[in-house]
């Protein structure tokens, strides 16, 4: 029997990947408590040894879904967003200005 081509993965799946790396990259730095046993398993690997393969610990979109269902995690709880930029926030704030008036064309002009 011949083997089967791998699917291609979907975009839920690649979104979900983003989120598991970013978790263990805060789990790593410290910012972020692990919630699922994966992620205990990242930080006692990266305790012992002082680094560990983040891609190792990533698991496929199903997997990681049902995971967070089986612990009763949020989505919204998967990913914590950063605070916003001051910087951003102001020039957001700010609005835009109208252009000044142009100048009237005298009546013999060609434009």
């Amino acid at each position: 029997m011949k083997p089967r081509r791998c699917a291609r993965p979907r975009r839920r799946d690649r979104v979900l990947w983003g989120v598991q790396r970013l978790r263990l990259a805060a789990i790593a730095a410290r910012t972020l408590e692990p919630h699922f046993p994966h992620e205990h398993l990242y930080l006692w690997t990266l305790r012992l040894n002082g680094r560990a393969n983040p891609a190792a610990f990533v698991l496929p979109g199903l997997l990681f879904e049902a995971a967070r269902a089986e612990f009763g995690i949020a989505a919204d709880r998967c990913v914590e967003t950063p605070p916003p930029n001051p910087a951003i926030m102001a020039a957001r704030a700010t609005k835009a200005r109208p252009c000044p008036p142009t100048p009237p064309r005298p009546p013999d002009s060609p434009c």
